[in-house]
C-alpha cells in the first residue's frame, strides 16, 4: 500500500505539471501565475467530482459483502 500512495503522489504531481506546461502554450504561466494556477486548481476540482461520480456509480453495482 505504500509504493501505490507513493505512485499517487507522483501521479498527480506528473498531473499538475503536464497541466501547468499545456497552460503555459496558451499564455506564459510566468506573468501570469495566479491566473494560471487557478485554472489548474479549477480543472482539479472537475475532475475530482468527475472521478468521484464515477466511482460511486461503479461501486454500487459490485456486490461488497
Amino acid at each position: 500500500s505504500l509504493i501505490v500512495f507513493m505512485m499517487s503522489g507522483m501521479a498527480s504531481t506528473g498531473m499538475n505539471t503536464g497541466l501547468v506546461l499545456l497552460i503555459n502554450l496558451v499564455f506564459p504561466v510566468k506573468e501570469n501565475i495566479l491566473p494560471a494556477f487557478n485554472l489548474v486548481l479549477l480543472i482539479s476540482v472537475i475532475w475530482f467530482f468527475i472521478s468521484y461520480r464515477i466511482a460511486v456509480k461503479v461501486y454500487r453495482e459490485r456486490d461488497i459483502t
